[in-house]
């Protein structure tokens, strides 16, 4: 039974490294597409909506007269798109108090994909694992497993109801905090040791990320209501 949980492991991490590499390529196609975009919409852009001529005159007319008074607000609709990708109520009254929206309107899908799906189902497995293997372990040790879970289920049901700017923010944060996961936690198994002190400051980082995790899944459920 050992060999056979030992190939289904390795089989299961082949699969989550090639999704991985796979969904990298994806977000650099689509990072490509995003530049080819944005000099589309520069190209001959010369600053306000003002400038702007159409081939019929009356075309050009009629859409004057309907943006009327609100140029200002036009152009800076214009400005935030141009800058962030996309423009939404909520960005631009971002881009209004000085916060940095540059690309915010994107962001990449490979590590949110590492961190929800294939890092949930490892831990279902090793959980599963454990459970029929250690039944002797302390409970302490389960909830150690479970809560990072139902922390993934919880963010993959705020992602699914946020409005796409909310999205494209939590799974840039998403990337930063799984970045920082994998930078702290990597040299920590790699010298794994069954002492008292290192298992301890497993626990303490595994704990720390997962905290951080849910209080920012309850952030962005404020900020979606």
């Amino acid at each position: 039974k050992s060999d056979d949980l030992n190939l289904a492991e390795q089989r299961l991490l082949l699969l989550i490294a090639a999704s991985f590499f796979y969904l990298m390529e994806v977000d650099r196609v689509n990072g490509q597409s995003r530049a080819e975009e944005a000099m589309q919409l520069r190209r001959g852009f010369r600053g306000s909506i003002a400038h702007a001529t159409c081939s019929k005159l009356d075309d050009a007319e009629r859409i004057h007269a309907e943006i009327g008074a609100q140029t200002e607000d036009v152009d800076y609709a214009i400005q935030v798109l141009l800058t962030a990708g996309m423009s939404t109520p909520t960005l631009r009254d971002v881009a209004r108090e000085g916060v940095g929206i540059l690309d915010a309107g994107h962001a990449e899908i490979a590590v949110p994909f590492l961190a929800l799906i294939p890092f949930t189902a490892m831990s279902i497995f090793s959980f599963c694992i454990d459970f029929e293997y250690l039944p002797q372990a302390a409970w302490v040790y389960y909830m150690l497993q479970v809560y990072p879970i139902l922390c993934r289920v919880a963010l993959l049901v705020v992602i699914s109801r946020s409005a796409t700017d909310e999205r494209c923010f939590i799974m840039k944060m998403m990337t930063k905090l799984v970045a920082i996961y994998l930078a702290v936690i990597c040299p920590i198994l790699v010298r794994r040791d069954p002492t008292p002190s290192h298992l301890s400051s497993y626990l303490s980082v595994h704990i720390y990320i997962y905290v951080c995790i849910c209080v920012h899944i309850c952030v962005s459920m404020i900020k979606s209501e």
